[in-house]
């Protein structure tokens, strides 16, 4: 009703980041299948806040706070892996990141890049629906510049996810997570949130929904 719709009135048709992404079925809940622990990395998925002023005063805050995550990563075992927005890719922060020893993850091998990591580590961005779908830990950020972030119910609610208020808690939070993942919990919540699938028929439940009420129209 947010937008003036009752419930019966909205219709699935599929979630187009799957697409965009190149999430494939066959990955869609494969991290229950892991062991826990196996995987050395975190990945770390930016929305670009420092661009849009908000959040991080300049590009030097936004490397700082990478920086900082990168450090304590370390110390947890794991190496740091960033996901950055694409608009950051017209300014030199992804070379200035890559000068420091940051792991940039390119757009294509965000997927593969996934798989080689053991959790994520999220701003709020629609990205952040992807690693879910597959059954990975998510930790919110909500340290350090970060800590004013909301997130939405799809995230607040997904099973093995928890706020990061403070990055220094990572490893502890990270051992938590691995300890209450629960394959029930989570494949009740992707079902739910995937919307219907293969998502690469979206626009061919968009034409068969129009065409239906094309049809009602006609006939009322």
């Amino acid at each position: 009703t947010r937008y003036g719709f009752d419930n019966h009135e909205v219709i699935a048709v599929g979630n187009p980041d799957i697409v965009q992404f190149g999430l494939s079925d066959d990955l869609i809940g494969s991290f229950l299948e892991i062991e826990k622990g196996e995987r050395d990395n975190v990945m770390y998925i930016d929305t670009a806040l420092v661009l849009r002023g908000a959040t991080f005063l300049n590009q030097t805050e936004f490397i700082d706070h990478l920086i900082s995550t990168k450090r304590v990563i370390a110390k947890a075992g794991k190496s740091l892996v960033v996901k950055l927005h694409p608009d950051h890719f017209k300014s030199d922060t992804p070379d200035l990141l890559q000068e420091m020893g940051v792991d940039i993850c390119p757009n294509d091998q965000f997927i593969s890049r996934l798989q080689s990591s053991c959790a994520v580590i999220v701003e709020p961005s629609s990205a952040a629906i992807i690693p879910a779908l597959m059954g990975m830990p998510l930790l919110l950020a909500r340290y350090g510049k970060l800590s004013q972030q909301h997130f939405g119910k799809i995230l607040r609610e997904y099973p093995i996810g928890e706020y990061l208020d403070e990055v220094s808690d990572f490893k502890r939070q990270l051992d938590s997570l691995n300890f209450k993942r629960n394959e029930e919990s989570v494949l009740i919540w992707i079902n739910k949130n995937s919307g219907p699938l293969p998502a690469e028929l979206m626009p061919d439940r968009v034409l068969k929904n129009i065409l239906k009420l094309i049809r009602k129209m006609r006939l009322s």
